[in-house]
């Protein structure tokens, strides 16, 4: 299991994300150590496009550039991986491509799941938005909680979700 936490500083224009993993004990091994865990990423800008990925202790490329998707290599039982140069706080793609079967536990708001759901361009994420937005509308019905959608991004996305599930245009 995957725990995410992220935090923005928008004077310092960096982004941290904070990754613990954790394997149940089992039968003749009752302390696990940390797996090598690929964990791909993006950062998703308000536009819904993915911004550079420069790690604060990266120097600059020549070129100016940095990669929009990046492969963490997680080999400790807790990670903190910090970016730099961003603008705004992003919206994380993780596990893109399903780059490693683990369970992800990150505090996606249902508005951030549907903004995933219109702009992120990796199907897996994608198709994981939709299913979680899904699960917690599901949720909320059973528990008697009216169901909340969000806002709607602006983007024609939207469009592939069922009516019933589609955010609201503010």
């Amino acid at each position: 299991m995957l725990t995410i936490t992220d935090a923005f500083d928008a004077q310092a224009g960096t982004y941290t994300l904070n990754v613990k993993q954790f394997c149940a004990p089992t039968p003749g091994q009752p302390e696990k150590q940390a797996f090598q865990i690929p964990l791909a990423i993006a950062l998703l800008g308000p536009d819904g496009q993915r911004q550079p990925l420069r790690l604060a202790d990266e120097a600059v490329a020549q070129d100016g550039t940095a990669p929009l998707t990046r492969v963490l290599e997680l080999t400790a039982d807790e990670q903190t991986f910090t970016f730099c140069d961003l603008t705004e706080a992003p919206v994380p793609s993780l596990l893109r491509g399903f780059s490693a079967p683990v369970i992800l536990s990150y505090p996606y708001t249902d508005e951030k799941l549907a903004f995933l759901a219109a702009h992120d361009d990796d199907p897996f994420n994608r198709w994981e938005s939709i299913q979680r937005l899904f699960v917690n509308a599901v949720l909320a019905t059973l528990n008697g909680t009216p169901v909340a959608r969000p806002s709607c991004p602006s983007s024609a996305k939207c469009l592939a979700m069922p009516r019933w599930m589609r955010p609201t245009r503010p």
